[in-house]
């Protein structure tokens, strides 16, 4: 999860991920802000082996699918297939959305120049808030 400093967002974050939780529903979120954006995802529902973490490199996930945490065999191979069907929907999302933003930028780019000095403005100040500048 990307923490997100504007409370808005957060606000919104929390009430999606309790949607998610009370569907028992994996996801992965992206919220944009006027002056922000971030991502979030919640992939542990009960039947995901699947577990986000924050870690010193940003957003990270493991699979935790050890035979002696589950009753059977058949039990492991059943939440590691549901967990991969999750996982590989959201790889091909995320894949199909990326293609198509890279084609929209592209067209947009013909017509301004998308270094986008708006978006290298959010990142520099996101960098001087977190050196506590």
């Amino acid at each position: 999860m990307i923490y997100m400093k504007c409370p808005n967002m957060e606000a919104a974050r929390l009430k999606i991920v309790a949607v998610l939780k009370e569907h028992d529903l994996m996801g992965a979120v992206m919220i944009a802000g006027q002056e922000r954006s971030g991502f979030f995802q919640e992939v542990s529902p009960s039947w995901s082996c699947a577990i986000a973490e924050e870690t010193p490199q940003g957003v990270g996930m493991r699979v935790k699918c050890r035979r002696e945490d589950y009753p059977s065999e058949q039990a492991q191979e059943k939440t590691l297939a549901l967990t991969i069907n999750g996982l590989m929907g959201m790889m091909y999302v995320h894949q199909f959305i990326g293609q198509t933003l890279t084609g929209v930028m592209q067209m947009i780019s013909r017509k301004v120049d998308i270094r986008s000095v708006v978006f290298d403005q959010c990142i520099q100040q996101a960098q001087a808030e977190e050196d506590g500048e």
